[in-house]
């Protein structure tokens, strides 16, 4: 196959000034540019697949603060990528949820899970609450030593508020049976 050479020439003067040769020397490096081509092909895979998802994405380190975020999490939180990035989650989380949101990613830290999934509320820019699903997964260094987490993040609002509807409607009904049995008892003792 073909072989990428780098070749490098220095010049050797002679006691007046002038060139009088060259050292030289030639390194192959086609297994390098090879590597390369590779690294540079994952992190086109992984940023194509990153910004074309459906769900939003972000990745945040052992401290905290966001390193990456997707379009559709920006969409999600009403926050544009530059506002978001270089911040902390706390401050788009809802505050009942951050107690528990630094315990999880405390707990990650420590290694005693590699995942966590969990139901949250952010408040988005627009000061509206949102439901999310997040399943965050923790990285590591290749000696072991975690940088931080990556996250995928659904909106479950829609099935959240639906969900409440339904508890609210069947707490209604059963309210209402409970009166209902409660007034034929009544009539029944009158009658009796």
């Amino acid at each position: 196959g073909t072989r990428i050479m780098r070749c490098q020439y220095i010049p050797v003067r002679s006691d007046d000034g002038t060139i009088a040769s060259f050292v030289g020397s030639i390194l192959d490096v086609s297994d390098l540019r090879r590597a390369q081509q590779t690294l540079h092909d994952r992190e086109s895979h992984f940023r194509a697949a990153f910004e074309l998802s459906a769900v939003g994405q972000a990745m945040v380190s052992a401290k905290g603060i966001y390193l990456l975020v997707n379009d559709r999490y920006c969409q999600m939180t009403g926050y544009s990528r530059e506002e978001l990035l270089g911040r902390h989650p706390d401050h788009i989380t809802h505050p009942d949820d951050v107690g528990a949101d630094l315990d999880r990613r405390k707990a990650m830290l420590r290694g005693d899970a590699a995942t966590a999934t969990t139901e949250k509320r952010y408040i988005r820019k627009s000061g509206e609450v949102i439901w999310a699903r997040v399943h965050a997964t923790l990285f590591r260094s290749h000696d072991g030593e975690p940088l931080g987490a990556f996250s995928m993040i659904e909106d479950i609002t829609d099935a959240k508020v639906a969900s409440e509807r339904r508890e609210l409607l069947f707490a209604r009904e059963h309210a209402a049976r409970v009166s209902a049995e409660a007034a034929n008892r009544t009539k029944d003792e009158f009658l009796a």
